[in-house]
């Protein structure tokens, strides 16, 4: 009864904290665009083996998040609310998933802390508000994981342990359908280190390896070979370019330093980033002692170290693609605050901790001070940094129990605080340009995106537009397939000289540019971007 318990009371909690506001904010360029009008596509045409951008074929991603977005659009409808949903309930199985690991390995307590250390840091929690590829895989791998961890952990003549095995090969080929060559390359990483540090290819004994792999390409091959027989060009270009080119070079144009992926750990995992250098203090002397006795510490360590390495030494860098080493590294933390000895830290540390959040918080932000209505949420928010600082000391002295409680409530207030703030906020989206497009458009009229992909646009306007000499990742479609959606310079503006209604979106830098030699009819400006057209509504 425990365990329905807790898990109930995660799902109250995480539910509310994931599901909150998820409609109130429009899509935004370019992922949620992209991963709202790819399923729209296929939605409409009925083709749930090729993806297609615009009508354009698209080769980047696997179909996974495709045909589960399409599965939410199906039961909610094609908005804001059908997009996001499949990512709030990936992050909420995220939750339970560590609880129920992390009680396996450990306690109860502990997989009740890990699961709402995880839940309530700050990176986890605003991805479970935008909808992109990285919230899946992340509970893929955990799922991946934690039956192979589970596996191991139960007893030899355990009936469950073979179906678990099973359902590592079985998430691991999920993950593979979801990003590509990296849902099998980190399983077999992780597993490999571990066995050699551990001499332990035992282990491997007990895993039904054949029938595993068989398993494995039985779920991933059927799309594979489906998408190739139907599209010759897409070996090339989805192994070579996106799985290797990607990561080898700057052909994604994604480059950041080395150390890129220390600050979003760091700040991503506010405010349990005050227990992070010493959760991983605690894991290497552990191993450092005895690494048979704590192999599932190694484990969790491995998990979080190769991803961590391998998207650190890639060419390609974003900030969600470090969100699948938030379970490991939160059950790390848990198990660490669990000794009543590292209850507490040092002044220092959590006076340096939040200084530098109030400080990134300021960076980021600056722009919009002069705004009252962040300035009340700023002024807020601040107030909420020296509350939690206060109460931490406080706590401290009067009993040590009630500080992880204390530190959840503050996270949790926090993290409302900053989507409360987020509907406000500025962001790359064309939706208030297109409900006043829709308000004049006609089937037969002409919708233009100049110089740029606005990749909302089709998904709130329900067809496709037509582009003027677009580049960037729809190079590779346009190249293998004519298309009517494409426009060079001199076919768009002899089409905006016609008598047909020609509607046409461009940023305001092109816009100022081309004023003095063509002429335009002003509708609406939304941030950077103008709607214009070519004749009097």
């Amino acid at each position: 009864m425990t365990w329905f318990k807790d898990c109930a009371l995660l799902c109250i909690l995480f539910g509310f904290l994931f599901f909150l506001g998820l409609g109130d904010r429009p899509l935004s360029n370019p992922d949620e665009g992209r991963y709202s009008e790819i399923p729209r596509e296929m939605l409409v045409t009925g083709d749930y083996i090729t993806p297609h951008l615009n009508g354009i074929k698209y080769f980047e991603k696997p179909p996974l998040l495709y045909w589960v977005q399409i599965l939410s659009f199906k039961s909610i409808g094609l908005n804001e609310w059908g997009a996001r949903s499949p990512t709030a309930v990936f992050a909420l199985l995220g939750c339970l998933t560590t609880y129920l690991l992390a009680r396996v390995l450990y306690t109860r307590k502990i997989g009740l802390h890990a699961a709402c250390i995880l839940g309530s840091s700050l990176l986890y929690f605003v991805m479970s508000h935008v909808l992109t590829i990285d919230m899946m895989l992340s509970f893929l791998f955990l799922a991946c994981f934690s039956c192979f961890l589970i596996a191991v952990n139960l007893p030899v003549s355990s009936k469950t342990k073979v179906f678990l095995y099973y359902g590592f090969y079985f998430f691991a080929a999920l993950a593979v359908l979801a990003k590509g060559l990296i849902g099998i390359l980190f399983p077999i990483s992780i597993l490999f280190f571990w066995i050699i540090l551990l001499d332990g290819w035992a282990y491997l004994k007990k895993m039904p390896i054949f029938s595993g792999i068989f398993l494995f390409f039985i779920i991933i091959i059927p799309w594979h070979l489906a998408v190739q027989i139907k599209n010759p060009e897409f070996f090339n270009f989805y192994i070579l370019d996106q799985q290797f080119l990607r990561f080898f070079t700057l052909i994604s144009e994604r480059y950041q330093p080395f150390w890129f992926f220390m600050a979003i750990l760091f700040f991503g995992f506010f405010p349990w980033n005050i227990y992070l250098l010493q959760s991983i203090k605690e894991v290497f002397l552990k191993i450092k002692t005895n690494k048979i006795q704590y192999r599932n510490e190694l484990f969790l360590l491995l998990w979080a170290s190769v991803i961590f390495l391998f998207f650190s030494v890639s060419k390609s860098k974003l900030i969600p693609y470090i969100l699948p080493i938030f379970p490991p590294v939160s059950i790390m933390i848990a198990k660490t605050y669990s000794s009543e000895k590292n209850k507490s830290i040092s002044s220092f540390t959590l006076i340096f901790t939040v200084f530098c959040m109030a400080t990134a918080l300021l960076l980021a932000c600056e722009k919009y001070l002069k705004n009252t209505f962040f300035q009340k949420y700023f002024l807020f928010l601040g107030g909420i940094l020296i509350l939690g600082i206060l109460s931490y000391f406080v706590l401290l002295r009067l009993n040590k129990k009630f500080i992880f409680l204390s530190l959840l409530v503050w996270s949790c207030v926090f993290n409302l605080t900053l989507s409360i703030i987020s509907t406000g906020l500025p962001i790359a989206s064309t939706k208030p340009l297109l409900l006043e497009l829709k308000k004049h458009l006609r089937p037969e009229d002409l919708v233009v995106s100049y110089h740029y992909y606005y990749q909302d646009m089709p998904f709130y306007l329900k067809r496709l537009i037509t582009l003027v000499d677009t580049h960037g990742e729809l190079d590779f479609g346009m190249q293998h397939q004519a298309h009517m959606q494409i426009l060079s310079e001199n076919e768009f503006w002899g089409k905006w000289e016609t008598k047909s209604r020609v509607y046409v979106m461009m940023s305001d830098r092109n816009y100022t540019r081309l004023l003095a030699e063509h002429r335009f009819h002003f509708i609406m400006q939304h941030e950077d971007d103008v709607l214009l057209t070519n004749h009097h509504l």
